[in-house]
């Protein structure tokens, strides 16, 4: 039953003749309500949006979705996200895989990121999540994970089959400032995989905009005419 549902998703977004990637600008539409209708007609702009959080436990996986609206405009590229949260492994892993496949549908865009800011213990359980998803959906899926800045220093995870990982350079703890310092001295990460895309948000001023293929922006207010324009400020 699991391979039919996938299956079904899987041909629908190939069907759709959606983006097989993301814009080049991505929002962040986190816990309150979201009104991306200004938006119209850009598709130079996509978003990325909190749709369920997994709270994983030895007892299993109690899921909360999005409680409110998210209004995007026609044809935006929008991609459902999974926050994860959690410190035992749960005893039925295959709700998290099956709660991604509803998520990927639901988006109807082809792309899922997941958030999970994994202790050590968890990474198989996180490596075993995202091979099972690129093992079912191939190429047909822009599969995106969030890294922490932190974890660059020991990119534990550059061999999972992910198409992204977007390094947040927001909420760094004590150590981001010099983190900052030393990313805009040598203009960036070291490690390849934490160039590709990068996250900022718009009340930290900390991080250095650095060269990035994609860049996300979190906001803790909602979007806004006003809000986006300083984004390019």
């Amino acid at each position: 039953m699991q391979w039919f549902w996938a299956k079904s998703i899987l041909l629908a977004c190939v069907s759709s003749g959606l983006a097989a990637e993301p814009p080049a600008l991505m929002l962040w539409a986190w816990e309150q309500r979201a009104d991306l209708r200004f938006l119209a007609g850009r598709t130079d702009v996509g978003v990325a949006y909190l749709a369920a959080t997994a709270f994983i436990s030895e007892a299993g996986v109690r899921v909360q979705y999005r409680g409110v609206p998210m209004l995007a405009p026609e044809g935006m590229f929008r991609m459902p996200v999974v926050r994860i949260e959690g410190r035992n492994m749960p005893k039925d892993r295959n709700a998290l895989f099956n709660l991604c496949l509803r998520l990927i549908g639901d988006g109807g865009s082809g792309a899922l990121q997941i958030d999970f800011d994994v202790p050590m213990k968890l990474r198989p359980l996180y490596e075993e999540l995202v091979g099972d998803l690129r093992k079912t959906f191939g190429n047909k899926l822009h599969l995106s994970m969030t890294v922490l800045a932190g974890w660059c220093e020991k990119p534990w995870f550059v061999k999972m089959p992910v198409d992204e990982h977007v390094v947040m350079l927001f909420r760094m703890g004590k150590a981001g400032r010099d983190l900052a310092g030393r990313l805009e001295r040598e203009k960036g990460f070291a490690t390849p995989a934490c160039r590709e895309s990068l996250g900022y948000s718009t009340d930290e001023k900390l991080a250095p905009k650095l060269d990035t293929t994609r860049r996300y922006w979190f906001s803790p207010k909602p979007w806004s005419p006003l809000l986006f324009a300083s984004l390019s400020r």
